[in-house]
């Protein structure tokens, strides 16, 4: 769900979006419904192996895996290796849709290499306060959903 989300937002942005995924059936299966889904977006989509990331020169890096979750199966893992992480271009900026831990092994491993980081937190409290205003028709309030969620990933 998140990896379809972030690859509409930035293909409706006119981004070029490769995706990589441990199994290259599931990352060309994403790519296939994306295409078939009907929807114009200006950007272009493509797959790729994870060994080949260093060579895209990548301007970011979004993991959609639950790949450092704290509780989850891949607890304490990243998607890619130190090796990796520091073969990217020093301008790519590494972008986690984990948010607890809020600092992923990905994401300790990114700012060791200098690399810009984010974590998963800003996503999830944009997605509830919109939530919330879906369902309520009320404004949501960004700061309290911001302070609530990190004291939960803490």
């Amino acid at each position: 769900g998140a990896a379809r989300a972030v690859c509409v937002a930035l293909l409706d942005a006119g981004a070029k979006v490769t995706i990589v995924n441990r199994t290259h059936d599931k990352a060309r299966a994403l790519v296939e419904t994306l295409t078939h889904a009907g929807v114009a977006m200006p950007g272009t989509l493509d797959v790729a192996d994870a060994e080949a990331i260093a060579g895209l020169k990548p301007a970011a890096i979004v993991n959609c895996t639950s790949a450092g979750m704290r509780g989850g199966a891949g607890e304490g893992a990243s998607p890619l290796t130190r090796e990796q992480i520091a073969a990217l271009p020093e301008s790519t900026a590494v972008i986690e849709t984990v948010y607890k831990p809020l600092s992923t092994p990905l994401l300790q491993d990114a700012r060791s290499a200098g690399l810009k980081a984010m974590d998963g937190l800003a996503m999830l409290v944009a997605q509830g306060v919109r939530q919330f205003e879906f369902w309520t028709g009320r404004a949501g309030s960004p700061a309290l959903y911001e302070r609530v969620a990190r004291e939960a990933a803490t």
